[in-house]
C-alpha cells in the first residue's frame, strides 16, 4: 500500500488546474483573478458554505452572490485572500496529515493563538501568518 500524500497542492484547493505552487504563478493567478468556483472549492475543502467562508474574505455574501450570478472572476483582494486561506489549508493539512484532522483544529480554540480558533484569525493577513507560524511550531514541536 502506498504512503497517503499529505501535501495538498493550493491550486488543487481552489479547483485551478493550471496554477503551480510558486509564489510568481499565484501572483499571476492573483492578478488575473480567481474564478468565482475556486470560492466553492475552497469552502468544500473546509466544510463550509459559501457564506460561511464569505466572513473570512474582504466582501459581503451579497457582493459575491453578484460575482456568481455575472460569472465574473474575483477581484485582486478577494481572490488574494481566498489564495491565503487556501495556503493555511493546504500547510495545516501537510502538517496535520488529514482533511479531517486540519478542519478540526482550523475549528478548535488554540492557547498560543489567544483562545480562540485559528480558522476565526483567517479574516486578516496579520491572523494569516499567525495561524502559519503557529503550523510551524506545532510540525517542529515547538507548540505550547
Amino acid at each position: 500500500m502506498l504512503p497517503q500524500t499529505t501535501t495538498l497542492p493550493v491550486g488543487e484547493i481552489l479547483g485551478v488546474k493550471d496554477l503551480g505552487d510558486s509564489p510568481v504563478e499565484m501572483v499571476d493567478a492573483v492578478r488575473r483573478g480567481l474564478p468565482y468556483q475556486s470560492l466553492a472549492k475552497v469552502a468544500e475543502a473546509l466544510d463550509l458554505s459559501t457564506n460561511q467562508l464569505a466572513q473570512y474574505l474582504p466582501v459581503t455574501a451579497r457582493t459575491l452572490q453578484r460575482y456568481q450570478k455575472e460569472k465574473q472572476k474575483l477581484d485582486r483582494d478577494i481572490s488574494d485572500h481566498l489564495l491565503q486561506i487556501a495556503r493555511v489549508f493546504a500547510r495545516c493539512r501537510e502538517v496535520m496529515e488529514d482533511s479531517d484532522r486540519a478542519r478540526r483544529w482550523l475549528q478548535t480554540p488554540s492557547i498560543p493563538l489567544g483562545q480562540v480558533t485559528p480558522m476565526s484569525l483567517l479574516d486578516t493577513y496579520t491572523g494569516v501568518e499567525m495561524v502559519m507560524d503557529e503550523l510551524g511550531r506545532i510540525e517542529h514541536g515547538l507548540a505550547a
